[in-house]
């Protein structure tokens, strides 16, 4: 790396769609009504202003202190996946 922008960078508590994504893809994502959101920390649902859309899924992936963790999670995700079932195939059967 020779040169990044600070104002752009993307990092684990700024991961929002704004200022982020070319304005093609915006555009496109105007007209969407449903959103799924993938995220493997409770922060990540900030990610999308669920507003925006008229249903948003929610699914977070719980991989580390499982127990400690799972109801927090339930709390934030709509669906929590840890290691034993954390693959993309329950996401494949919602959208296809």
């Amino acid at each position: 790396m020779k040169k990044f922008n600070q104002a752009n960078m993307i990092h684990t508590l700024n991961k929002t769609m704004v200022g982020h994504l070319p304005k093609q893809i915006l555009q496109k994502l105007q007209d969407k009504e449903y959103a799924i959101l993938i995220g493997d920390l409770v922060e990540d649902e900030q990610m999308i202003e669920e507003n925006k859309w008229d249903k948003t899924l929610k699914i977070g992936i719980l991989n580390k202190k499982i127990k400690e963790n799972l109801e927090v999670y339930q709390k934030h995700f709509d669906i929590v996946l840890t290691e034993e079932d954390a693959t993309f195939e329950i996401v494949d059967k919602i959208v296809f």
